[in-house]
This record gives C-alpha cells, structure tokens and sequence, in this order.
C-alpha cells in the first residue's frame, strides 16, 4: 500500500479534524491526499496539514451539493487520477459524498463515522429534523454496498448507529489515538501558562476546552459554575475554544463570573499542563471526546458528563455525572479537587490504551485486510 485519499467534510478546526491530522502525521510512510467537500473556513486547520500531504483541495461545496451529480463526477475524476490504494472518508456528509464518488473506480471505501446522538434524540429512532439526520438516514439505507469497512472511534457511537439502521457487520472500532511526545506532563509550559492567566502557584484551575457551540453545553457549565463559587470562590476557571473568547456576548454572564475566555488555541499541549482539572460538560453528540484524552495525557483529572465513551476513556482517574446536572457536576469538581492525584500514573493510564502508534497500527492492519478482500473479489 502506498497511497490513500481522505475525503471529509470540511476542515475547520474539530474533533475529527484534529485526528485525521494526527492519523497522517503518525502514518508518514504513506502518500496521503485530503479533499475538503466545504469551503476552507477562516479558523481551518489547512496549513497545520500541508507540511503533511501530498495534495490538498476543497471542493467548495454547499451543504445540499450531495444531489449535484455534476460535482460529484468531478469528485470522481479527481479519485481518478489520484488513484489511491484506498479511500477513507469523514463525518456524515463526507461518507456520503465520497462513496458516491468512488462507485465504479473498484477502490476500497472506508466510512469513518465519528458522532453520538444527535440533540439528544432516542438512540432506537432518528428524528428526521435536519439535513444531517436525513443524510444520517440515507448512509444507513447504503451502508449494505456503498462503503466496505465503517470505522467508528467508539463503541457507543457503533451502537448507536446499528440502532439507526447501519449494516453491523460492516463496523470496524478504533479508538483516537494520543501522541505523548506531545501531550505529556511539563511543569514548565504549566508554569509558564499559569503566569499569562495570572494565576497563583497554590490556586486550582478548572478548565474547559471546547467550541462554543449548543452540543457542549455552555448553560450547564455556567450553572455548575454558580452553584461551585458559592462553595469556593478561589477557584480559576479558564475555558479555551472556536468563539469562547471575551468577543462573545453571548458568553457575557461567563465574563462577570470571572471566567478567564481564552478563545481557540493550536498550541493546545502547552495548556492543558496548567490545569487541575479538565471539565467536560457536553449534553450531546460526543463519541470519543479527544480533550479527555489530551489532559489526561498531561497528567490533569477528568470530570465528565456521561456522553459517548467517556466513562470508558476516564475510568477512575476522575468522575462522570449525569447530562445536564450542574449541582452534580460542581459537586464532582469539589470531590477532585479535595484527592492528591499522581499524574505519572494518569498519564500511564491513557498512554497505555491509546498510543498513537498503536492505534495506526490498528488502522494499518485494517487497511491491508480490505485490500485483501478487494483482490479476492477481483479475482
């Protein structure tokens, strides 16, 4: 195997985004193409990719685009020539469209489904209220013969997802994967970033990282952070995100609370050294929340809502409490904060399960068995 193709939805900065950059740094013994179906946005991660791949393009397509046949021959054109040993699409929209475009080229397809609920609705059935639900629908009414493997990075989104009508013998589960030569323990960058927040050597940092938008629950954090100064008001909250800057007026009782709004950051392995404590507090749509991870490999405590594969990724190195349970979630943080926690073995812990180069490996092993069974079809 030499080359691969990856075509996802869009690059702007996410979940998915993040890791598909870090699958094809880690996997730099191949070729690697990336087509974006959206428009690059103002915060992509273009350039975090370039340096990486061989090729990279947006295909400037709008959200209904997966009905222009037009561009999606020309989605099979450019699979043409790039002519990839296999195609690995991302996220609802670029499963859809990629398999559309691969038909009849006789290269293997690889769906990579990275979602949990959508808003909350009945895991057993799938409101069609949106765009994204009717295409959540129409890759589970293909996915018997469009794609040949489903990658999913949990097992609650597998589930979900048979529930909803996705071939089950199609689905392949691989975990994201960490890098701990970078996100690793460092009393340095955790003194250094202490001193921009303006924060004291004794004094506990809660943190948040996480886009501002209504899957992560800014209401339930804002209550939980109420409910938790009138327990102990020396506490520093700093929240890092796309939109979770001090410029957000939606985030304006945030700000009088004292919450320190950081805003987005690439540098993200310089940060998560200054907390004490990683809070997520999503209410919906998370499968494997890569910022549980990424603290977790700093040696940083993990309190949790219950969404995705949380409980299974944080174990017993910190708390999950149920969605949309502010006094539950200021409760947990003052449990965590009041244990001594050994970073050492927090890190251990998550290094040990989910080691980026185990994980390629995982992703390896998977891509020279379809290649396999694609030249036994062909055969």
């Amino acid at each position: 195997m030499k080359s691969i193709t990856h075509v996802i939805s869009g690059l702007n900065t996410g979940g998915a985004e993040s890791f598909l950059l870090r699958l094809i740094q880690s996997l730099s013994e191949l070729d690697h193409h990336v087509i974006a179906l959206a428009p690059f946005g103002k915060d992509n991660l273009k350039d975090q990719f370039l340096p990486h791949v061989k090729s990279i393009k947006s295909f400037e397509m709008k959200r209904l685009d997966f009905l222009n046949f037009t561009k999606i021959n020309a989605l099979r054109k450019l699979l043409r020539e790039q002519n990839p040993d296999v195609i690995q699409t991302w996220m609802y929209h670029g499963n859809l469209v990629g398999a559309l475009g691969a038909k009849g080229l006789g290269i293997p397809v690889l769906w990579n489904i990275r979602n949990g609920p959508l808003e909350g609705e009945n895991p057993k059935r799938l409101k069609l209220n949106s765009l994204t639900a009717c295409i959540v629908k129409i890759g589970a009414m293909t996915s018997r013969w469009l794609p040949d493997k489903i990658i999913t990075n949990s097992e609650t989104a597998k589930n979900l997802h048979i529930g909803w009508g996705y071939d089950e013998q199609k689905f392949e589960v691989i975990p994201n994967g960490i890098d701990d030569t970078i996100f690793k323990i460092n009393p340095e960058a955790r003194k250094k970033i202490r001193q921009k927040w303006g924060v004291l050597d004794q004094q506990k940092v809660i943190g948040f990282v996480g886009r501002f938008h209504p899957q992560k629950d800014f209401e339930n954090l804002q209550k939980a952070i109420e409910i938790y100064q009138k327990m102990n008001s020396d506490v520093q909250f700093v929240l890092y995100g796309h939109q979770v800057s001090s410029e957000n007026f939606a985030l304006e009782n945030l700000k009088k609370l004292n919450v320190k709004l950081m805003g987005r950051s690439d540098q993200m392995e310089t940060i998560y050294p200054g907390f004490d404590l990683l809070t997520l507090t999503s209410a919906y749509g998370e499968a494997f929340p890569n910022v549980l991870v990424e603290a977790m490999a700093a040696g940083v405590p993990c309190v949790s809502t219950d969404v995705g594969d949380s409980a299974k990724i944080v174990q017993n190195w910190g708390v999950i409490v149920p969605r949309k349970k502010p006094e539950e979630l200021a409760c947990a943080w003052k449990t965590v904060l009041n244990q001594a926690w050994d970073a050492k073995k927090i890190h251990q812990s998550v290094v040990k399960r989910y080691a980026i180069f185990e994980i390629k490996n995982l992703y390896l092993d998977l891509y020279k068995r379809v290649l396999k069974n694609t030249s036994l079809k062909s055969a």
